[in-house]
């Protein structure tokens, strides 16, 4: 999951499958518009570009983990 901020007056964080967005575009005010696959949309204070960086990010995180839980089986099996 990735965390967004919303456009309310208490900054509300709240937290996204990065695999339901659809869109990420860019809004007015440097703010971005998030559109999901459930035909909701989201406006957050972060821009594209740091949407864009935090779902590389998990995904990242994601086939990092993998891959250390692959190398851990290998080793296991080695001995």
């Amino acid at each position: 999951m990735i965390y967004l901020t919303r456009i309310d007056e208490e900054k509300t964080k709240f937290s996204i499958n990065p695999r339901k967005i659809l869109i990420v575009e860019k809004s007015i005010g440097g703010m971005s518009n998030v559109h999901t696959d459930n035909g909701k949309v989201f406006t957050v204070v972060e821009t594209e570009e740091e949407i864009n960086k935090k779902i590389i990010d998990y995904e990242a995180a994601i086939i990092e983990q993998a891959i250390k839980k692959a190398m851990q089986e290998v080793s296991r099996k080695e001995k």
